[in-house]
């Protein structure tokens, strides 16, 4: 299979005329005319400066520059016989166009350089689908500290259980750092905090709506990051930040210790340059007990030697090691044995190549692993001994009972051609492949002899290849694509359980090789330069997590114990026997077919007065195909002697709803958005483990259900107010408030559904069938730089929960309340994790080197 798959991307790569990833860059294009008579000029120079990117206009006065990274320019536009003008602030974002137009007058004798400082447009005229970009300098600004927390922000997104936007489920959203997927592939999910050091971000694209083809393995969201490079000057900050400042009691127990470093900086050369970042994050829990410890170091060095040829190297390294609180263990936290333990990697070489100044292609090689485990104990030592208090509810003495480790690492090439092959057609192509190596081993129970075991090494093989067409025509802008992916499981497998206990040899089958298409379409329409509607359409799939797909596929083990029917040979068979020996043994199915979503959107851009835009979508989301699991009793078949579940595609579910966001970009004084979300989340089931060993709830229905993540109406309203240098009152003619800044993040969201239950009922109950109360925050941030030379001392403050307010995340199921039971103490029913956060204080110092003036 292995062999088809490169044959294949050979054949892709060859008719796309070496066809290669694109990284996260933006381009600039606009026109250069004449001041007086308004005609194009021919063959200007425009040069963006600090860098070896240019071009020259055309015959119509235009100009188009590639490959530029996100950030901040200034552009230089030289021709004789004419003054140079210059134009700065121009702000280039991924993968989309930053415009600036020139005006030059004919060259009067000691006239100087004109300098034009660019104004960041409002409105952007060529997206076809909700894309929200957030910048480096708005990460610093709002009061977070993770990547989660940022995008918590974010219309459509919703916090319960993992991040889920636009009603899909927690795994159906895919990270990108510097165009290299990082999302796990057992579990689809990545612990942003722990492997993403927030400080490395230079932009963050957060795309929840219709996305090119470009994107796969994904029906709800992209998040395409891009990370800072090196720069020509030595530059880099130290961030300090700590919670234990002595403001209140909830801050002290917390006591959070957050350390950030950044450098870079030229090496040797101005063409050679490196960026280094590193974070230690040490915090307690605000519940009784309870800890999280992180560390992450990244590493970038970019080299532009050779001519129209950049290299870059990257590494990202991160670990990780917490106890989480658990309410029966409140008395012993000493014998809670489990301690998950992380640790991941992240190397990558890109190779870009410039063929001429309208197309280029790039490689980029990368290797990423991901390591997990319970804890530094060892399962085999495991007593079933415990003790309860005398109302059988705390943990006197106590044991855990499972244990786990998995080893994930993942090789793949992934990469793109890019070429503009007009002003106003943009065609890209690309493909992908990668190899993952899937080592778990999970135990449940281990001192019985019917207990529960995962454990295997598989390779499964994964490739896709796509091309997308972008034409700006007078009036619209079209982009259209399609998409084609490939999944081989690389297993062999029983469809039922029982098949191998009744020694049915010829229904082991092998796993498909699914393959699946998925046309992209996204029209955008400005109708003025203030007013821009945009259309949204695509087919969407995602493969089934591995977890679900290999479950309880056991292939060998050297410990005689998992050797059933004592034949000295521990295989598949034996695995299978013992799981349904143990009463509630629960199977993958290698068989699953990719989930799939079609989506519709529709949205409006409008220019409100000079600074403001207001954006609107409404979208629909039909998703089949998702993974669920059915449980089989005894009574369903003769041969069935125990209960046993089975993962099969037979979930579904449809989000509706719409998105009003209100955003004035940075201006004097304030600046900030408000957005809201209505949404419906509802389908057969929250997730594939729902109705696993439920039997009321495990016949499929064509009934919808709300899921667990249907929150109906949230709000997101951050306020950033601000001094700048030489504003603000003045005491002996100095301004104390100068560059003073504070910003104000307030979240909402409505109550979250849970099924109420009646006691001494003896019907099914309806899922979901109550609500939560709704909960909300307001978090503050207050900072203002103090300059020394070289040196740049920013103080801050930031409060999470300023009101301190005791927002319910969890309630008991038959009374209502997050603080009563029927039948329990008090004491018990009060559980700390039926709420959230307390307030928290945080003091913290950032101190700039050598900061670029204006930061």
């Amino acid at each position: 299979m292995l062999k088809r798959i490169l044959l294949l991307s050979f054949l892709i790569f060859s008719l796309a005329g070496s066809s290669l990833k694109a990284a996260n860059y933006g381009k600039i294009s606009g026109r250069v005319f004449d001041q007086e008579t308004g005609e194009p000029l021919i063959g200007a120079s425009v040069i963006v400066e600090g860098t070896q990117q240019g071009a020259a206009t055309d015959l119509t006065g235009k100009f188009v520059i590639l490959q530029i990274p996100p950030g901040e320019y200034n552009l230089r536009v030289d021709m004789m016989g004419y003054n140079s003008v210059r134009q700065t602030a121009v702000q280039v974002q991924s993968n989309r166009i930053a415009y600036a137009d020139f005006s030059l007058a004919s060259k009067v004798i000691g006239a100087e350089e004109v300098i034009v400082v660019a104004e960041r447009p409002v409105i952007e005229k060529d997206i076809a689908a909700t894309q929200r970009t957030v910048t480096a300098n708005d990460i610093t600004r709002i009061p977070t500290t993770s990547i989660s927390d940022v995008l918590q922000t974010q219309p459509g997104v919703v916090s319960s259980g993992g991040l889920h936007f636009r009603g899909g489920r927690s795994g159906e959203v895919t990270y990108f750092i510097d165009g290299i997927p990082m999302t796990d592939p057992l579990f689809s999910e990545i612990s942003s905090s722990e492997i993403i050091n927030r400080d490395i971000i230079q932009e963050m694209q957060v795309i929840s709506g219709t996305y090119s083809a470009e994107y796969g393995n994904s029906m709800s969201g992209i998040i395409n990051i891009t990370t800072k490079e090196g720069s020509s000057r030595l530059n880099g900050n130290l961030d300090i930040k700590s919670s234990k400042a002595g403001f209140e009691e909830n801050s002290q127990n917390y006591n959070r210790l957050v350390l950030r470093g950044n450098l870079k900086g030229p090496i040797f050369s101005p063409k050679t340059n490196f960026y280094l970042s590193a974070s230690h994050d040490d915090r307690d829990n605000y519940l009784p007990w309870g800890y999280r410890t992180e560390r992450n170091i990244f590493g970038k060095i970019t080299d532009r030697h050779l001519n129209n040829f950049k290299i870059s190297l990257g590494l990202n390294l991160s670990t990780g090691k917490r106890k989480s609180y658990s309410h029966a263990w409140k008395y012993i936290p000493d014998q809670y044995w489990y301690e998950p333990r992380t640790n991941s990697k992240m190397a990558q070489l890109g190779i870009t190549h410039t063929l001429t100044p309208r197309l280029y292609y790039t490689f980029n090689f990368y290797y990423s692993s991901y390591h997990y485990d319970s804890g530094d104990f060892d399962y085999r030592k495991l007593t079933p001994a415990y003790q309860r208090d005398a109302n059988k509810e705390f943990y006197l003495q106590s044991f855990v009972s499972t244990y786990e480790e998995d080893d994930q690492k993942t090789f793949g090439l992934k990469s793109d051609l890019f070429w503009q092959a007009y002003n106003y057609n943009e065609v890209k192509f690309g493909f992908e492949v990668k190899q993952h190596e899937l080592d778990r081993f999970y135990i449940n129970t281990p001192y019985y002899d019917d207990h529960i075991l995962d454990n295997y090494l598989k390779k499964p093989l994964e490739a896709a290849a796509y091309i997308q067409d972008k034409i700006n025509f007078s009036s619209i802008i079209l982009s259209a694509g399609l998409r084609f992916d490939l999944t081989d499981p690389n297993s062999d497998y029983w469809p039922n359980p029982y098949d191998t206990f009744n020694k049915r040899l010829d229904e082991l089958k092998t796993a498909k090789v699914r393959t699946q298409l998925s046309p992209r379409l996204g029209i955008s329409y400005p109708v003025s330069d203030k007013t821009v509607f945009h259309f949204g359409y695509g087919h969407y799939f995602q493969r089934p997590e591995y977890q679900f797909i290999y479950k309880s596929i056991s292939e060998s083990n050297s410990e005689g114990v998992y050797d059933v029917d004592k034949d000295g040979d521990i295989d598949y068979d034996d695995n299978i026997i013992m799981n349904l020996r143990s009463g509630n043994g629960r199977f993958g199915n290698p068989d699953l077919k990719p989930e799939k979503t079609i989506t519709y959107e529709f949205g409006l851009s409008q220019q409100l007065f000079e600074n403001y835009l207001f954006n609107v979508s409404v979208y629909s989301k039909r998703i089949t195909n998702l993974t669920g699991a059915r449980t089989f009793y005894p009574a369903d078949k003769p041969e069935y002697w125990e209960t046993f579940s089975l993962h099969i595609n037979e979930d579904f579910a449809y989000n509706n709803g719409f998105e009003i966001q209100l955003r004035k970009i940075y201006g004097r004084f304030w600046s900030g958005q408000m957005n809201y979300t209505y949404s419906i989340a509802e389908g057969s089931s929250s997730g594939p483990l729902e109705r696993v060993g439920i039997e009321e709830a495990n016949r499929q229905t064509l009934k919808f259900f709300p899921l667990e993540f249907d929150q109906r109406h949230t709000i997101n309203a951050n306020l950033l107010f601000e001094l700048r240098k030489g504003e603000g009152p003045s005491l002996g003619g100095v301004h104390i408030l100068q560059n003073f800044r504070s910003s104000l993040l307030f979240q909402y969201g409505s109550g979250l559904p849970y099924t109420k239950g009646t006691r001494g009922a003896t019907e099914p109950y309806e899922i979901n069938n109550a609500r939560l109360p709704e909960n909300w925050t307001i978090d503050l941030k207050i900072e203002r730089p103090i300059q020394f030379g070289s040196l740049e001392v920013m103080p801050y403050l930031e409060v999470y929960n300023l009101t301190n307010r005791k927002n319910v995340v969890y309630v008991d199921p038959f009374t209502g309340r997050p603080d009563y039971s029927y039948g329990r103490t008090t004491e018990y029913a009060a559980n700390p994790l039926n709420w959230g956060s307390p307030r928290i204080i945080y003091l913290g110092l950032n101190l700039y080197f050598n900061p670029k003036r204006g930061r």
